[in-house]
């Protein structure tokens, strides 16, 4: 899909041709829409087109003559990719000596801002600012994005002192994995935009503020970057309590399952063990040895009860805690 926007009295407007001083947007082009593409613009190399749709590309500046080609990587909502979190997609910025060329291979809400005109004093003509203004609202969506991690940590965190379940674990291994896509990303964007900052062809004509605004982006990745490592690291030691917390009950669950067998156990065998020493001891003769088993009886029963009590009281303590967590949920 191929859309096309011009500066009006009236704002942004979609027009159906390509003039002068025009944005063209294009979204996960068809085969014979880069072919119009390329024809239209023929000293535009074909890999300028082509290579922002490949999903793994990476971020990087490359000028041919008097055309620039800028690929980064920008967030996508968990909306719709549940199955991997967030994800991040490339995004080429094809700058030309008379118009802005924006493509990618999914459609990107990080340009409806422009669309929707929450960006105001902007204009397709200065063509290089409007590239560092779509670079900024990039770093926005990160730093959006992150945000959202943050609290969704905030809530696990908040719900282990309540339940653990291996679903919850199955969520923060997402997280997780969107961080190192984050990571991975913002690092590569960095070098891009340190290396689009001394970039003679890119700083040519820029007035003081759009070098100034080119400056506020950079600090806003590297503050992205840093925000994506504290993060890795709370996230990290935040899983590493989940397993230590799921080993501890897991121990808690064996051992009242081992108290229950054993106390079962000393049920079933006591009464047997005694019925048969008290046949033998009536049928005893030396007394010697009628106080010898007797006292060993004793000191059976004596030890059985206590072992007895300790299972029992483990087991209570074990169920009020867990009637005590269920009501605190509730």
């Amino acid at each position: 899909m191929i859309n096309i926007y011009k500066d009006t009295k009236n704002g942004l407007t979609n027009i159906n041709s390509i003039e002068e001083n025009c944005w063209i947007d294009i979204i996960s082009p068809r085969y014979d829409e880069l072919n119009r593409l390329s024809g239209v613009f023929n000293k535009v190399p074909e890999e300028f087109f082509t290579d922002p749709l490949d999903i793994d590309e990476r971020p990087r500046v490359e000028v041919d003559d008097d055309q620039l080609l800028i690929i980064a990587r920008i967030p996508i909502s968990s909306k719709k990719h549940p199955e991997s979190g967030y994800i991040t997609v490339p995004f080429g910025i094809i700058l030309l000596p008379n118009n802005v060329i924006t493509i990618s291979s999914v459609e990107l809400d990080v340009l409806s801002v422009f669309f929707n005109g929450k960006i105001k004093n902007f204009s397709i003509e200065d063509r290089k600012k409007f590239v560092i203004l779509i670079l900024l609202e990039v770093a926005k969506f990160y730093t959006k994005y992150l945000r959202n991690i943050n609290n969704s940590i905030f809530q696990y965190e908040n719900k282990f002192q309540v339940s653990l379940n291996n679903e919850d674990l199955l969520q923060l291994m997402k997280i997780e994995k969107s961080l190192v896509y984050f990571t991975t990303s913002l690092r590569t964007i960095e070098l891009m935009i340190s290396r689009l900052s001394v970039s003679k062809f890119f700083l040519e004509g820029l007035d003081e503020d759009s070098i100034d605004l080119l400056e506020d982006v950079s600090i806003e990745y590297k503050q992205n970057t840093d925000m994506t490592n504290v993060l890795t690291n709370i996230l990290s030691r935040t899983m590493y309590t989940f397993v230590s917390l799921i080993s501890n009950q897991l121990n808690s669950t064996i051992k009242i399952f081992i108290n229950v067998i054993m106390c079962i156990a000393i049920i079933s065998t006591s009464i047997p063990v005694v019925y048969i020493a008290n046949k033998i001891l009536n049928n005893i003769q030396n007394m010697f040895y009628y106080y010898m088993l007797y006292s060993f009886i004793v000191a059976y029963i004596f030890t059985i009860a206590i072992f007895f009590i300790a299972c029992t009281y483990t087991i209570i303590k074990w169920c009020i805690r867990k009637l005590f967590n269920t009501k605190k949920n509730q």
